[in-house]
């Protein structure tokens, strides 16, 4: 598993409402939100992101 310190995250109601997204991309995009938030840009790999929602 991955060393991110998510205790949850926070799904936008544009995001949670959008039907043209998947459950899984709503999860992706609202992460990779969350993580970009601070510096603008978000640092998570393919890889850990894989490994933190059990997809490939």
């Amino acid at each position: 598993m991955s060393n991110l310190n998510l205790k949850g995250i926070w799904i936008p109601i544009e995001i949670l409402t959008d039907e043209k997204l998947s459950d899984k991309e709503k999860i992706i995009y609202s992460i990779i939100l969350y993580l970009s938030k601070e510096n603008n840009y978000c640092y998570l790999t393919n890889k850990t992101m894989s490994e933190l929602l059990n997809i490939s």
